[in-house]
């Protein structure tokens, strides 16, 4: 949601919409369909000016992770990284003012993607048949991530390890200037950071 405009993704089709209201018809953005490929999966953020989604396309059985950015207007859509990727069954994305973060294979690997650039530095490698990330957020100088019941924090430059905030099977996750509020399956809870 973005001031009264909500964003929303036919990832089936790889089509992006946007709503002023709940009922008000959608309107197309940006239409990346393509016959010859599978979809599936897909993360959503935005910011000032931009909507950025992150998408699984499988052409002739391969797959990629598509990221791309079109402007609010529906302007100017284009594939800012793309790479390569076995399987993947989760994806999460989140964004501070320079870099998306994403997260797309099963084992939690999570990338950084420049917006400027579309540079992409591996932040957590990936566990092979590890557990997922299920939740990402990010704040002026950490990483906040979700997997395998544990909520973990770490620079988000990657130059640190991750380390543990607590034991929790988390399934979402915010922040802001003084804490981390997280949300289990009974529970929401909140953390100094």
């Amino acid at each position: 949601e973005d001031a009264a405009v909500f964003y929303g993704l036919l990832q089936s089709r790889g089509r992006l919409y946007s709503r002023s209201s709940l009922t008000s018809p959608a309107v197309l953005l940006a239409d990346v369909s393509d016959p010859k490929a599978a979809f599936r999966d897909a993360a959503l953020a935005t910011d000032a000016s931009s909507i950025y989604w992150a998408l699984g396309k499988k052409i002739e059985g391969a797959w990629t992770i598509d990221v791309r950015r079109v402007a609010k207007d529906g302007s100017g859509a284009e594939v800012i990284a793309s790479w390569p990727i076995a399987d993947f069954d989760h994806m999460v994305m989140t964004s501070d003012a320079d870099a998306l973060y994403v997260s797309v294979a099963k084992g939690c690997s999570i990338c950084r993607v420049e917006k400027a650039s579309g540079e992409q530095s591996l932040l957590v490698p990936n566990e092979q048949d590890g557990p997922n990330c299920f939740a990402l957020a990010v704040d002026d100088e950490r990483l906040y991530f979700a997997r395998d019941a544990q909520l973990l924090s770490m620079p988000k430059d990657g130059s640190v390890p991750p380390t543990l905030l607590a034991d929790a099977d988390v399934q979402w996750v915010t922040v802001d200037d003084a804490y981390v509020y997280a949300e289990t399956f009974h529970s929401i809870f909140k953390l100094p950071k």
